[in-house]
């Protein structure tokens, strides 16, 4: 079967010292916000939170801050809580997924069970916004709020949908932007917030992260695919057992006009064996070449919407997150 090579990959950091140490000091804040929660709670919540990830949306917070009346203590408990509701979403899906593997290491779901794993999900949902809540910031909590209330209904969608083939491209987009890109956006406006940008910018800024959280979704989607697993750090196919109709999926299902690949797809009891099979039509069509053609099109518009921005420091930054975006899936 073919793989992606593991050049894509790539370890270099798109973000400045500066970014850097704001996010090595994120990693403490996160460590120590359950030093009075119970052990069971406290094991769990540091399985998550030490289970790595690029940290991209908290370094959006801190980068999209960047303007001369920054609200610096403001900003990083808005990062927190962002990467906070990442943490319990991934949470949540483990449970959906049954899956025992994120990043190599064992999920809270296999390790504790599902009623565990659901009760830190929403512990970690409540911190976060426990957290905005201390900055007395009423736009910002109402920003945060709708990410998760877009989260959940693109969550509620995929639900709805799973197994089916009859699902149009501007559905899957609509969920993508949903459970996805809306929390990418939510970061970037909780950053230009809290650093006193103008609010056309905050708009701008939004719409930029947006898109580029719809090219992140995208390109996640082709790594279930063709990845290799020890990178992936997760089995590959986990769209196909779930029924999760993704971009190179759909792709493929339009091109190969494969009755095989339709059933396994809309099988809820597939084999390893079956599912390999799914992958390799996927990778025998061009299904996923044209699924990175469509990502690149949202970091091209991700790029276009940083047109107005007053920043040219803060631009340079962000088209270096694009840019890694593309090198590291590429």
């Amino acid at each position: 079967m073919k793989k992606a090579k593991k050049k894509g990959f790539k370890s270099r950091s798109p973000v400045s010292l500066k970014i850097k140490r704001k996010l090595n000091a994120l990693e403490k804040d996160l460590k120590s916000m359950l030093e009075g929660a119970d052990s069971e709670v406290r094991q769990s919540y540091m399985q998550t939170i030490t289970a790595g990830g690029k940290r991209i949306r908290p370094a959006i917070v801190f980068l999209c801050s960047q303007f001369a009346a920054a609200d610096e203590a403001n900003v990083r408990k808005a990062a927190a809580s962002v990467e906070l509701i990442h943490a319990a979403s991934l949470i949540h899906d483990d449970i959906m997924d049954g899956a025992r593997l994120r990043r190599g290491m064992p999920t809270v779901y296999s390790k504790w069970g599902s009623q565990v794993a659901l009760r830190i999900g929403d512990y970690l949902f409540a911190q976060a916004f426990l957290l905005l809540n201390e900055t007395g910031h009423f736009e910002a909590v109402t920003v945060l709020s709708s990410a998760v209330k877009q989260l959940s209904e693109g969550e509620i969608e995929q639900i709805k949908s799973a197994f089916d083939t009859n699902q149009a491209l501007s559905y899957y987009l609509l969920k993508i932007r949903c459970k996805t890109a809306s929390l990418f956006r939510a970061s970037a406006e909780l950053g230009a917030i809290f650093g006193n940008a103008p609010k056309s910018t905050v708009k701008a800024l939004g719409g930029f992260a947006e898109n580029l959280g719809m090219a992140f979704q995208v390109y996640d989607d082709i790594l279930d695919i063709n990845a290799e697993e020890e990178v992936l750090g997760k089995s590959l196919g986990t769209d196909l057992r779930d029924g999760t109709l993704t971009l190179p999926i759909l792709y493929a299902l339009k091109e190969t006009k494969s009755r095989r690949l339709a059933d396994i797809f809309t099988s809820e009891k597939c084999s390893e064996t079956e599912i390999k099979e799914g992958l390799q039509i996927i990778l025998a069509s061009t299904a996923v070449e044209k699924a990175r053609v469509q990502a690149g099109k949202f970091v091209d518009k991700a790029l276009k919407g940083l047109e107005t921005v007053d920043n040219e420091r803060l631009k340079k930054e962000l088209k270096a997150i694009c840019e890694y975006t593309i090198e590291r899936y590429n």
